[in-house]
């Protein structure tokens, strides 16, 4: 049986809690929530940071197996993953949004990604820079290669998980929002 996890990475911009939250299935029953963490830590926060202000610190990742019943959340705590972009931050409220799609209908099979930390000097007038957009549209790709469906390097696919329907959807494609979004909801695992 596959196994779900959700997957809380948490960490600081400015002294404030940012959290993303993504969902992975392990179809092989090969990974475990340790082993969730190091991938986490060693590729998905490695490509995620380079389009993140140095005032990002990712040092907390939540695994929590959706397929059992009352699993207890895997906690792995690490030191700062700081983000490579320098220079003045806008607003913590400010973010990047990448659109997760899964060629469904239904919002059930759509999801969102906040990205914290946007640097004054990648966005001007609201829209992200040219550049700014190619870094990013570089750190999906590398993401979807690494996580996208039929992978070959990390056994985890990369999906929208419906709790109203209980079901996982493997994304197949991300869009990249070319405007600086505003993200002011604290509930954990709608991003910042």
């Amino acid at each position: 049986m596959a196994r779900i996890y959700r997957c809380t990475m948490q960490g600081t911009l400015q002294g404030q809690i940012v959290n993303n939250v993504i969902h992975l299935r392990d179809s092989n029953d090969l990974v475990s929530p340790a082993g969730v963490v190091f991938e986490l830590k060693t590729y998905f926060l490695a490509y995620l940071k380079t389009v993140q202000s140095d005032k990002v610190a990712w040092n907390l990742i939540m695994v929590k197996n959706l397929s059992v019943a009352s699993q207890e959340t895997y906690q792995g705590s690490f030191t700062n993953i700081v983000g490579t972009l320098g220079g003045i931050v806008h607003p913590n409220f400010s973010a990047v949004l990448w659109s997760l799609r899964t060629g469904l209908a239904d919002r059930s099979h759509r999801g969102r990604l906040y990205i914290a930390g946007v640097v004054s000097s990648q966005a001007g007038d609201g829209y992200l820079t040219s550049a700014y957009q190619t870094s990013n549209q570089t750190a999906i790709t590398n993401l979807l290669t690494r996580y996208g469906i039929g992978n070959t390097q990390s056994n985890m696919e990369w999906g929208v998980y419906s709790r109203k329907l209980s079901t996982f959807s493997p994304i197949t494609n991300i869009v990249l929002r070319t405007n600086v979004m505003v993200q002011r909801r604290r509930n954990i695992g709608v991003g910042i």
